[in-house]
């Protein structure tokens, strides 16, 4: 009962149900070990992936703590393990190479990439701004339309650009519909529209708009010279600045010295304790010859602030023609070559900061963004 006969081919064979069954079990435990070996090299495949996966991400993580520690030897050093962990031309090691090594070669690799392509686009345009030149920068921005409509940054570097080449209508076009979609700040939009307009030469409607910049209040008050005392009140009033200051003493150098130390003292009655408007009575009743007036209000400066180049000067000189202390004045010049100039002017968009006003920021040359400092 346990034997099985089995016949085919003129041939007939008895077998017992135990062999049948131990040539099965056999037959199935030679099947699992020929595929033993390929689950081995499946394994091994998988966890190479996974260790390139982390050494790429790794790599990735340096490469953005190196960039924001301006790591220049740390850089040399992920680019040469970069370069051996990633392939030729990969979109990783171009991204670490631009990030390290930005060349217009590397921008240029990266915006032919379709995954890199806006990298790419970023990259060239900063660098045909830095070459002062706009016109390619604009050109290139205006190949990527979809780019051009869904990134704000991208909108707000094509309308600045746009500005800077001074191409109307379009700049107001650009500036009417970053308003409509609410990329800019209500401040943001009077600005630049207000610096639209002054590059027009419509400088009434630019000072009605936005007083404040001395750029603009200067610019007017030379094109009507009949309200120049008015335009230049209004704006220091507004934002007190020295130089709107020097062109309103300017103006009112033909005054009596006790007349000009009282319309100083109005025009700064606004802004009491503050450093600008200190030094702007300090420097009037010293060319008045009212030393002592002077002195009084360089020693709440000096309370109040830190000792610049230009307050430090001032004393020399109230020091020396005041009362003829000699040694006194020497110490303040002394004092001014160590006093640091303190930057009136600094950066919205990047922090930059400078000395004078300029229109355009010398470090990242974005078009009207320096804001003054009072």
């Amino acid at each position: 009962q346990w034997n099985v006969s089995l016949s085919g081919f003129g041939y007939e064979a008895t077998f017992s149900v135990v062999f049948l069954l131990f040539i099965v079990l056999l037959l199935t435990y030679l099947m699992y070990l020929a595929a033993k070996p390929f689950g081995w090299i499946n394994q091994y495949k998988s966890h190479c992936r996974q260790t390139k996966a982390c050494r790429r991400e790794t790599l990735l993580t340096d490469a953005l703590r190196l960039t924001l520690d301006r790591d220049e030897a740390g850089a040399k050093n992920l680019l040469k393990r970069a370069r051996l962990t990633f392939p030729p031309k990969s979109d990783p090691l171009l991204l670490i190479e631009a990030c390290f090594q930005p060349t217009p070669e590397i921008f240029e690799e990266l915006y032919q990439n379709k995954n890199t392509r806006l990298a790419g686009l970023v990259g060239l345009s900063e660098h045909f701004i830095q070459e002062n030149n706009g016109i390619r920068a604009l050109n290139l921005i205006e190949k990527d339309p979809t780019f051009l409509k869904t990134i704000p940054w991208i909108q707000k570097r094509y309308f600045e650009l746009l500005i800077c080449q001074n191409e109307w209508p379009k700049e107001q076009q650009a500036l009417d519909k970053l308003n409509q979609s609410h990329l800019l700040s209500k401040e943001e939009y009077v600005r630049l529209k207000a610096l639209i307009l002054m590059q027009r030469g419509q400088l009434k409607e630019a000072f009605a708009l936005m007083p404040e910049p001395p750029a603009i209040a200067l610019s007017y008050a030379r094109q009507k010279p009949e309200d120049a005392r008015d335009i230049l009140s209004t704006s220091f009033k507004k934002a007190p600045c020295f130089e709107t200051y020097a062109s309103y003493n300017d103006l009112i150098k033909s005054e009596a010295p006790a007349k000009r130390v009282k319309l100083i003292e109005k025009l700064t009655a606004r802004h009491k304790g503050n450093k600008v408007a200190l030094l702007a009575l300090a420097q009037t009743a010293y060319e008045a010859h009212l030393f002592g007036m002077a002195k009084e209000h360089m020693d709440i400066y000096l309370k109040s602030w830190p000792l610049t180049k230009q307050a430090a000067l001032l004393m020399a000189k109230i020091e020396r023609d005041g009362w003829n202390h000699r040694e006194k004045a020497l110490e303040w010049e002394e004092k001014s070559f160590k006093a640091e100039e303190k930057a009136a002017w600094f950066c919205a968009a990047c922090g930059h900061e400078t000395t004078a006003f300029e229109t355009s920021c010398p470090m990242c040359h974005k078009f009207g963004a320096l804001c003054y400092r009072a």
